[in-house]
């Protein structure tokens, strides 16, 4: 009884939830048409989201590519967010269901819907990352055509600059018009053809004059290319070749002068058949000579057809050359702007250089002005000091004179006041004095005379030596009464 009353316990359970699935069950149209909703939903806000994208691509080059990259980065993962939310539902759908459900109502298929934006977003950006290398690619062979165009027109401006310059010097009389480089080239074209002339004529004249071996293998034949010599060269060979022609003239002269004597002998006759035997010879070998070189010039047209080949294919390895060249010259570009920098490091150490002994220059320029000035001032110094040395001695030389004129003052003051001395005492020493003195005194006195005269034409220079002479003659009594008798 137990398990009878279990097992319909069981049985009603079933039944309940089965009900309960069924009413849980949603019909598949009302199920398509909630998810068509939902895409709908989702598709608008894409599309929304779209237009705010194509809205933000006119800002501006960097910041529209930014914007839409990050955009469509978004969009990817937002549309890989759903797919994951809706396959989370869906399996949480499928494990709330029991497995009674599964048994008894069969799920309606999943319809794919593709997310449009994130693969129109996808190819997009491939194509904008084409476009971008592709546009970077054109800019470097732009740049690289730009500066070999700047290259060539350096080197024509170079080039018309030369040509000015020569025409200048060389051809003043000279116009041109357009290019100078043009008028140099016709220039050229005119001296070549002129040359040509010459050579043509030395060629042909040549065989007629004698010791023309040389010169006739220096020439370049008919044909060839003439070979590239320069001014004085071409000087040097038409004075050798002038030469030649006066040497063969002076013979032909004496030859007509010689024929010209047989004629009056009566031998001119001989002579002139021979001379017409030979004109004939000549003339001859004139037209073989002509044959021969109009068969040079079909030789030179078959070779000027061949040349024309051989320029084609030179065309064509000129364009390989002129590949190779253009990557040869990449290559020099890249170097020549390393040694542009090397060239600059060392320009800025040579400035600095410069500059430290330019400042050193500077210091000592500075000390030396300095060292002038200190000299300057103790020349200066030295000048005054000597100037002042100058001025004391003159000082006391003029103190030393006046002192010497005081003394000699003072001396003739002396001698002036023994002199009265001496006279006031004549008549005491005549009283004591005898008669036999008086022939004495007058010596001495005449003797002191005597010495007074000499010493006054010396110059008045022993004012010492007169002042003793008068203190002598004041004390000695008997030459006051000499003096006094011999006046």
């Amino acid at each position: 009884d137990e398990a009878s009353d279990s097992d319909k316990d069981e049985e009603k359970a079933a039944d309940a939830d089965a009900a309960s699935d069924d009413d849980k069950a949603v019909d598949p149209d009302e199920a398509g048409s909630d998810d068509e909703k939902k895409k709908a939903a989702s598709g608008d806000e894409d599309a929304d989201e779209a237009d705010e994208g194509s809205d933000a691509e006119g800002k501006g080059d960097g910041e529209a590519e930014a914007e839409d990259s990050e955009d469509g980065e978004a969009r990817t993962k937002e549309g890989d967010s759903k797919a994951k939310a809706k396959a989370k539902d869906d399996e949480d759908g499928e494990a709330k269901e029991p497995p009674a459900k599964k048994a008894k109502t069969s799920a309606m298929p999943k319809l794919y819907v593709p997310d449009f934006d994130a693969i129109l977003m996808a190819s997009f950006q491939r194509f904008e990352k084409g476009l971008q290398s592709w546009r970077d690619d054109e800019i470097t062979a732009c740049s690289e055509r730009n500066e070999e165009t700047l290259g060539r027109l350096a080197a024509v401006s170079e080039g018309e600059l030369a040509a000015k310059d020569c025409l200048k010097q060389h051809f003043p009389s000279r116009t041109f018009e357009k290019s100078a480089v043009k008028e140099v080239d016709t220039l050229g074209r005119e001296q070549r053809q002129e040359l040509s002339q010459v050579l043509e004529l030395v060629r042909s004249h040549a065989e007629r004059f004698e010791g023309t071996e040389e010169l006739m293998k220096q020439i370049p034949q008919a044909g060839k290319k003439a070979t590239t010599m320069s001014g004085a060269d071409i000087i040097a060979l038409l004075a050798h070749l002038l030469d030649i022609t006066s040497r063969n003239l002076t013979k032909s002269r004496k030859k007509e002068e010689e024929e010209a004597a047989e004629k009056q002998n009566g031998k001119a006759k001989d002579k002139a058949s021979d001379k017409k035997h030979e004109d004939k010879k000549d003339d001859k070998k004139d037209k073989a000579k002509e044959k021969a070189k109009e068969k040079e010039k079909e030789k030179d047209k078959e070779k000027e057809k061949d040349k024309e080949k051989e320029k084609d294919r030179h065309k064509e390895k000129d364009k390989d050359k002129k590949k190779e060249k253009r990557d040869k010259e990449k290559e020099r570009e890249k170097e020549k702007e390393k040694e542009k920098d090397k060239q600059r490091e060392k320009e800025k150490q040579e400035k600095a250089e410069q500059e430290r002994k330019e400042a050193e220059r500077k210091e000592q320029e500075r000390k030396e002005q300095e060292r002038k000035e200190k000299e300057r001032a103790e020349q200066e110094k030295r000048e005054r000091e000597k100037a002042e040395q100058e001025r004391l001695k003159a000082e006391r030389e003029r103190l030393e004179a006046e002192k010497k004129a005081k003394a000699e003052q003072e001396k003739r003051e002396l001698a002036a006041k023994a002199a009265a001395a001496a006279a006031a005492a004549k008549p005491v020493a005549e009283a004591q004095k005898p008669a036999k003195s008086t022939a004495k005194a007058s010596k001495s006195s005449a003797k002191d005379r005597k010495r007074s005269r000499s010493s006054r034409g010396r110059g008045r220079k022993s004012g010492d030596k007169r002042s003793k002479a008068a203190g002598t003659a004041a004390r000695r009594p008997g030459s006051a009464s000499g003096s006094s008798f011999s006046g």
